[in-house]
């Protein structure tokens, strides 16, 4: 249940990233591209935050490693990418705080929850119950 509670947010999450990323490549300054950085989050922030700060640490936990499940990088890299390794370090000790840490990575090769949280991702994609990123992408 936490799994199919939090990949609707997962799926979000790593669509933005790539279209940021997609974008980012066209500013010719990092002044320009810091500064869309800045205006998606904020947009972002409107519409997600309260959801997510209702969210379980269990669920945040899992949020955290499935987005690098989807992306081969850290929550951590991904805010120290785009919004610099000042802001990626504020936000893992704030999260720190509540026991969530954002350089978490995901590994069912290592991690038993992992491979629990891979099998039910998987049985899922094979249901139809939920729609893996990568198929939404070729769109």
């Amino acid at each position: 249940k936490r799994v199919r509670d939090v990949w609707p947010y997962v799926k979000v999450a790593v669509e933005e990233y790539n279209s940021i990323e997609d974008t980012a490549r066209y500013f010719d300054s990092k002044r320009e591209k810091r500064k869309y950085v800045k205006n998606r989050q904020q947009v972002l922030a409107d519409e997600f935050e309260d959801k997510l700060k209702d969210l379980s640490l269990s669920r945040g936990q899992i949020l955290v490693k499935l987005i690098h499940r989807e992306t081969e990088k850290t929550s951590y890299e991904i805010i120290s990418e785009l919004r610099g390794g000042m802001n990626a370090f504020l936000w893992n000790s704030a999260g720190g705080a509540f026991d969530l840490d954002l350089k978490t990575e995901f590994d069912p090769h290592k991690t038993r929850e992992d491979l629990y949280i891979e099998v039910i991702l998987e049985k899922d994609f094979r249901s139809g119950r939920l729609e893996p990123i990568n198929e939404i992408e070729k769109r």
